[in-house]
């Protein structure tokens, strides 16, 4: 888009999104993306993290074309992940394995679930990544297409504690720099 910035204002309900470009009924390019450098890139949507407790399903749909490993850490695209301070993550790992981490409202601790069916490991290849997760269920989707269907844990979304930040886009954990998302985002 050529800005250095961009403002998101967001209400206190509803749905959100982010349109990026002039028109989004055309197919994803990458000038109708956000880039994410892997180094200082994020965006913080000031969606407190309340706004999601207590929900008892979640969906999360991105397309997304990763730039690879930087430095061996899991790299963020959506959460608000602050170490023990936290709620949810969705992210990939080094070696290109999509993963959703979560704290359910019952007394299990924080979970991590894996895409391990597919690996996101092919540089220049946009993806589109979703995850649904209801009733104990966690849907992976790919490109339309469910390629995983996990058994979790999950009621409702909960927090680990009351200090979790607002939801962020383009790292996976606030506490370390390593984690930062590289390559772009869309949708």
């Amino acid at each position: 888009t050529g800005e250095t910035t961009q403002t998101i204002e967001v209400s206190e309900t509803g749905n959100y999104s982010v349109e990026v470009g002039g028109n989004s009924s055309e197919g994803v390019e990458n000038n109708y993306s956000m880039y994410f450098d892997g180094e200082s890139a994020t965006i913080s949507t000031e969606i407190p993290y309340n706004f999601l407790l207590g929900e008892e399903s979640l969906t999360f749909i991105v397309d997304i074309l990763w730039n690879g490993d930087l430095n061996g850490s899991d790299q963020g695209i959506i959460g608000n992940v602050y170490s023990y301070n936290s709620q949810f993550g969705l992210g990939i790992k080094p070696q290109g394995i999509p993963y959703f981490a979560f704290k359910d409202n019952s007394d299990t601790p924080w979970q991590d679930a894996f895409l391990e069916t597919v690996n996101l490991s092919d540089s220049e290849v946009w993806f589109n990544l979703a995850i649904s997760i209801y009733d104990n269920t966690l849907i992976w989707y790919l490109n339309g297409e469910i390629v995983e269907i996990d058994d979790v844990v999950f009621n409702a979304l909960s927090s680990e504690t009351t200090n979790v930040p607002n939801i962020f886009m383009g790292m996976s954990n606030l506490l370390y720099n390593e984690t930062l998302f590289n390559g772009f985002m869309d949708n």
